[in-house]
This record gives C-alpha cells, sequence and structure tokens, in this order.
C-alpha cells in the first residue's frame, strides 16, 4: 500500500488532532508543516516527527502527496488554490470558504486539474454512519421529509469564532454541521429563514434556522457560541424516523423507529478523536485516483455553503 505522505498547513489544536489521529490510519504520515506560527509550526513537527517548511511554497514543493489545510475559515480557499495549483490533493477543514461563490472557485480548480478535493467533515465517516447506511438498505425508512438538529458550544471570547474578519461565527463553526445534515438527507435549499444573536461586532452569536429543500423537505436547526445546548439529531421519513444521540457529530448511538412498531438500536464505538474515519477514506480515494469523495461530493459542500449564505443574509451579516 502506496503511504500518503501530507503536508499540514497550520498550527492550531485542529492540526494536533489531525496529526494525533493519524497513528490509526495505515500508511500515512506527516512529511512537512507550514504555519505563519513558527513556534507552534515547529513544536507540532516535533510531535509529527516532521520537517518544518519556511514558508507556502516550500511545502507545496515538497515531496509530498496531499495537503491538510488547518487554518482559520478566511483562509482557507486561498490555501486550496495554492495547493491545487501545485497540483497536491487537499482536504480542508470546514467551511471550505467564507460563501459558496468563494468556493466555486475552488471547485473549479479541483476540476480543471483532477486534484482530488474533499472538505473535512468527520461524521459521515464515522462507524456509526456506515452501520446506519447499511441497516437502512435492509429496511429502509422511505423519502425523509424532516431534519432536525441542534447543538451549541460555550467559547471562550477570545477564541478565534468571535472574530468576524477570520471568518467567525455560530454558522460557520457550528451550522457548518447541520448544514451537512440537511443537505445529506434532503439535497439543496430553496428558501432559508433565521433568526439570531448578533454581537456589536457582526457575529452571529446564537441562530436558529428553518429552511425548505428543492425536493420538499423541511429542515430545522440551531448553533451558538454563548451556551451549551445540544438536541441531538432527527431524520424523520415515510416510514420511520432515525433519532442520532446528543453528541451527533461524533456520533456513536442511534435508534431506529419504524411505523410498523420496530424499533431497531445501533451502538459503534470509534477510536481516538473520529478524524481518522475521514483521512482514511481520502487516502484510499487518493490512491485509487478519485478525484471526489462519492460518500462527501462537491454538491454537498456547495449546498452547505449556500445554506449558511441564505442563513447570514437573512440576519444582514
Amino acid at each position: 500500500m502506496k503511504n500518503i505522505r501530507w503536508g499540514v498547513i497550520g498550527s492550531g489544536r485542529i492540526a494536533s488532532r489531525f496529526i494525533d489521529d493519524l497513528r490509526f490510519v495505515e500508511a500515512a504520515s506527516v512529511s512537512s508543516i507550514w504555519s505563519r506560527n513558527h513556534i507552534a509550526a515547529t513544536a507540532l513537527a516535533q510531535q509529527a516527527e516532521a520537517n518544518v517548511s519556511d514558508n507556502l511554497d516550500a511545502l507545496l514543493n515538497s515531496d509530498m502527496d496531499a495537503v491538510y489545510i488547518a487554518t482559520l475559515p478566511d483562509t482557507h480557499a486561498a490555501f486550496s488554490l495554492r495547493a491545487l495549483q501545485h497540483h497536491k490533493a487537499v482536504l480542508c477543514e470546514k467551511p471550505v470558504a467564507t460563501s459558496a461563490r468563494e468556493a466555486e472557485a475552488v471547485l473549479a480548480i479541483a476540476k480543471a486539474t483532477g486534484m482530488l478535493y474533499m472538505e473535512a467533515m468527520k461524521p459521515p465517516f464515522f462507524p456509526l454512519m456506515q452501520s446506519i447506511e447499511k441497516h437502512l438498505q435492509q429496511k429502509p425508512i422511505g423519502a425523509v421529509r424532516f431534519v432536525h438538529s441542534g447543538f451549541c458550544v460555550p467559547t471562550p471570547l477570545d477564541h478565534s469564532s468571535w472574530q468576524a474578519d477570520t471568518g467567525g461565527g455560530a454558522l460557520a463553526h457550528i451550522g457548518i454541521y447541520h448544514a451537512w445534515l440537511a443537505v445529506n438527507w434532503l439535497g439543496a435549499v430553496s428558501s432559508v429563514s433565521c433568526v439570531g444573536r448578533i454581537t456589536a461586532q457582526a457575529i452571529d452569536a446564537f441562530a436558529a434556522c428553518l429552511t425548505t429543500h428543492v425536493g420538499g423537505g423541511i429542515g430545522q436547526f440551531y448553533c451558538g457560541l454563548d451556551l451549551a445546548a445540544s438536541s441531538g439529531a432527527m431524520i424523520a421519513a415515510e416510514h420511520g424516523t432515525l433519532v442520532l444521540e446528543e453528541r451527533w457529530w461524533s456520533p456513536e448511538k442511534a435508534l431506529i423507529r419504524y411505523h410498523d412498531g420496530e424499533t431497531v438500536n445501533l451502538q459503534e464505538p470509534y477510536q481516538g478523536d473520529g478524524l481518522h474515519y475521514e483521512i482514511t477514506h481520502f487516502c484510499d480515494l487518493l490512491r485509487s485516483g478519485a478525484a471526489e469523495s462519492p460518500i462527501l461530493t462537491h454538491n454537498i459542500t456547495r449546498h452547505g455553503l449556500a445554506l449558511l449564505d441564505r442563513a447570514r443574509e437573512h440576519l444582514s451579516l
């Protein structure tokens, strides 16, 4: 099996988590790290037993197969473009851009170069999600008509989530999970309404959204930075309901209730932080020569960002 050599852009907490979870990935390693914070990059390189690149071009010109972008959202699109133009496969943290329009420029380059490009969205690759898919193939719940989800994470005021100029806000940092869930089950949105609490710095501290989708489904979710809350997730369909327990973004337990009275409990423990499932999927795609994930497609990424764009527009952000 070909060893996938990674270059990491960024040196924050998510970069450290990525490197830590690589221990669960077969035939994958970090070869080089670059960050504007050279001290943090050096410390991270020691953790990964990797080299430190002096600048971005040095990293992109180094001997590696893929780039993991672990910076703040406002830089995601620019770094993705640079990496793709250097013919490197890209796994980019969510949201992959600050708007759907910005993401389209990246997706266009990915298509033109034929390079693999994927959003780093971990839930769809967890063992539980695979178990759910297998069970629903055996006994479907029918057409999904309603998706509800919600969680909020109390976030320190010095965190980047509170900074408008780096792509902060509850919708960008937490709502992106909910957008993925809604689009994954219901498809592209046709309308979005949203209410929220907006700070003096033009940051959405809390947002609650109601969405309608092209296929006729309806979604509902909330997200926030200034309170602690979680209501899990529910996917309601013609013949049954799928319920994911509270930490549904790191899913471990699910309940399927069928209209005929049957109930199915599913539980699939996961290892580490759960990032390695998406990393393994990406590495397998890269080895096969694929340019897009069949599970987390480019359309899911673009439709999720379009949902957030319309929510922010509704909040006058």
